[in-house]
């Protein structure tokens, strides 16, 4: 029907809209010389990924760095392949300076060149923009109050959902969402 087909449009603008938006902002933020062009990286599906990996590229990760990177691309391929077993929250740590937010970028580069539908949201709504996302209130629709209950915060988030199909659909078909600095 008409309608259905007008709800299908907003859902597919406001998912290729915000894939887009951070997916440029996260080529941007990779400099590795032998990166795919933007267009290439955008195109990049499950069916067809464009095959950009670390280890072909200019980047260079000190030892610690490595081991978080290719533990977080092991976790990254667990998923692509359908494993049976892999880790759904991985949690880097470190302290400040030591590159947790470089290899991060790194790895969803990684997957977003594998074809995942990648995002990042944080408690700081200056962090989340810098890499193309958005502040993790926005995200899950969650009221920002003095002293809300967690059960009234719970029902007003489920309650814009229902109204706000785009969004929804949006959280539904990611495969990876960042939380950069929780």
């Amino acid at each position: 029907t008409a309608l259905q087909q007008e709800c299908d449009e907003k859902v597919n603008l406001y998912m290729n809209t915000k894939r887009q938006n951070f997916m440029q902002q996260l080529h941007s933020l990779v400099t590795d010389t032998s990166k795919p062009n933007l267009e290439s990286f955008l195109k990049a599906s499950l069916t067809d990924p464009n095959g950009w990996s670390l280890e072909e590229s200019s980047v260079s990760l000190n030892s610690e760095q490595l081991t978080c990177y290719n533990s977080v691309k092991k976790v990254i391929d667990a998923y692509l392949n359908n494993s049976a077993f892999f880790l759904r929250h991985q949690f880097v740590v470190g302290l400040p300076g030591s590159g947790k937010s470089f290899v991060l970028t790194h790895a969803l580069f990684y997957a977003c060149c594998a074809g995942m539908n990648c995002y990042v949201t944080s408690l700081s709504s200056e962090r989340a923009m810098s890499f193309g996302g958005c502040h993790i209130h926005e995200l899950f629709n969650l009221p920002v109050t003095k002293t809300p209950s967690v059960s009234k915060s719970l029902e007003t988030s489920l309650q814009k959902f229902t109204f706000d199909h785009s969004k929804r659909i949006f959280l539904e078909n990611l495969d990876l969402l960042y939380f950069e600095e929780i």
